[in-house]
């Protein structure tokens, strides 16, 4: 019972990636088979940390579903830049490929990070690495716009974190660039709906249905899909009636480092 949400978490992931492999060959979703995760991977690579991970979801991860399973724990700080010169180096390969997921052309390529239910410190480590590919400015002192890879975050609504974050010492971290990025960035609810039906719609399937609509349920409640339009002319923040400066980009926080002190570092895991 307890494993259910992490099972349909990885599930979507597997889903997301073979459908994004797909579209990127001009296929359809097919029946899968090892085969097909390997030659996925090299498409639309997957690297995956989890730092209680037993060696036998490791080997399955790696040999049944070619996923990258990475050794050590850079606390959401490693970048888009060194896994794609990590990919390029393990998986040669005759054609442009992305580094995570989304989209197989290396020019035009998609970022996601895959990351229900994790830690806040996780975010905002994530946001710091990639600040630039979030605001992309040329070095000459000028918000000249210019030209970076798309970012994406499958994860906990940021928007649900400033609507709830009432701790004037969280919001004045400056290593905290969640709240500072919310009127920039897009969300999308991940809702799960009974639209299929179940017994208590009138449809096949009884509790079945409605049982596993409660496992997803879990696996992705108050999770959103969150982008970060340049513009910045979007907000989709419920409730939110100020009106941001436009022009006027937030600057990067500061780097987080671990205190040697690990109750001092709050909850990373």
């Amino acid at each position: 019972e307890r494993f259910q949400a992490p099972m349909l978490q990885l599930a979507c992931l597997l889903l997301l990636r073979r459908s994004a492999a797909n579209a990127a060959a001009g296929n359809s979703l097919n029946q899968s088979t090892t085969d097909d995760f390997e030659s996925e991977q090299k498409s639309v690579p997957i690297y995956y940390y989890e730092p209680f991970i037993l060696p036998v979801e490791k080997k399955m991860l790696e040999e049944t579903f070619h996923v990258h399973v990475l050794e050590s724990n850079d606390m959401g700080k490693r970048t888009v830049e060194s896994m794609r010169q990590q990919h390029q180096f393990i998986v040669p390969l005759s054609k442009p490929t992305t580094q995570t997921v989304l989209n197989s052309n290396f020019n035009h390529a998609h970022t996601l990070f895959y990351m229900p239910h994790c830690p806040m410190r996780l975010y905002c480590n994530v946001l710091h690495a990639h600040w630039h590919h979030i605001f992309p400015t040329i070095n000459d002192g000028n918000k000249t716009p210019m030209k970076e890879e798309p970012l994406v975050v499958l994860g906990n609504s940021f928007c649900a974190y400033e609507e709830r974050t009432i701790s004037s010492e969280k919001r004045a971290d400056p290593t905290n660039g969640v709240f500072s990025i919310v009127p920039f960035a897009r969300e999308v609810s991940v809702g799960v709906s009974n639209a299929g039906g179940g017994r208590r719609n009138g449809g096949y399937g009884g509790d079945i249905v409605v049982d596993e609509l409660r496992h997803l349920g879990v696996a992705f409640n108050d999770c959103s899909v969150i982008s970060f339009p340049l513009s910045g002319e979007e907000d989709d923040c419920v409730g939110r009636d100020e009106k941001k400066e436009k022009e006027k980009w937030p600057d990067r926080p500061e780097e987080w480092f671990a205190s040697e002190d690990a109750e001092k570092n709050g909850e990373l895991m």
